[in-house]
């Protein structure tokens, strides 16, 4: 039996304890950082996210265009008759994605 064996369990145990003693002091911090390193530290948190989004959507080539198309209108924050640009890069992906497609058959 490894001398550490009785140790291991608690470590979860552990590290939630003290991640509830520190906590409203974590909060504290960050509610004391600007809106700018807030928005930095979420950027970074998401990039890996993002990345592997980005490189499995533009894997294929014969979709490649309508998802930059589809990538490009819902970054730009567009608002149309109200309505915001996740909708309108849907649309417009869907459109290129059929407009290429048929291109592509014919």
């Amino acid at each position: 039996m490894p001398v550490n064996a009785g140790w291991q369990p608690s470590q979860p145990e552990d590290f939630i304890c003290w991640r509830g003693i520190f906590g409203g002091s974590i909060t504290g911090l960050m509610a004391a950082l600007p809106l700018s390193w807030i928005q930095t530290l979420a950027g970074l948190a998401l990039l890996g996210t993002i990345s592997g989004s980005l490189y499995q959507a533009l894997s294929h080539e014969a979709e490649r265009d309508a998802a930059i198309v589809t990538f490009l209108m819902t970054a730009s924050g567009v608002t149309i008759l109200g309505i915001g640009s996740a909708f309108w890069g849907l649309v417009l992906g869907g459109v290129c994605y059929a407009l290429f497609s048929r291109a592509r058959r014919t």
